[in-house]
C-alpha cells in the first residue's frame, strides 16, 4: 500500500511541475508535450491511488514513454538537457519502480 501512495505522490509532484513548465518557458512543441504529460500524470496519480493492477501497469507504460520522449528530445537536439529534464526522468524511473513494488504487494495479498 505504501508503494502505491509514494507513486501517486510522485505523480502529483511531477504532474504539477510539468504544468509549471508552461509558465516558465515559451510555448514550443516539447513544452506543450510536457504540459500534456503533466495533465496525464495528475490523472494517473488518482488512478494509482485508488486503482488496481491495471492502473499500475498503465502508469508504468505512460511514464516510461514520457521519460523516453524526454531523453529522445535531447538526443535529437529538439531541446537542451536541463535540470528539469533530468528531474522528470528520475521521477519517471522512480514511479516505474514504485509501481512495480506496488504490483508485488498486490500479488502477496491474493
Amino acid at each position: 500500500m505504501i508503494a502505491k501512495l509514494i507513486a501517486a505522490a510522485l505523480l502529483l509532484v511531477t504532474g504539477a511541475l510539468h504544468l509549471y513548465q508552461f509558465v516558465l518557458t515559451p510555448p514550443t512543441l516539447p513544452v506543450m508535450v510536457t504540459v500534456l504529460f503533466g495533465a496525464v500524470y495528475l490523472v494517473l496519480a488518482l488512478a494509482v491511488a485508488f486503482g488496481g493492477r491495471r492502473a499500475l501497469i498503465t502508469t508504468q507504460a505512460i511514464t516510461a514513454i514520457g521519460g523516453f520522449m524526454a531523453v529522445a528530445s535531447v538526443v535529437q537536439k529538439q531541446q537542451e538537457l536541463t535540470f528539469w529534464i533530468v528531474i522528470f526522468v528520475v521521477i519517471d524511473l522512480a514511479v516505474i519502480w514504485f509501481c512495480a513494488w506496488a504490483k508485488a504487494e498486490l500479488a502477496q495479498v491474493r
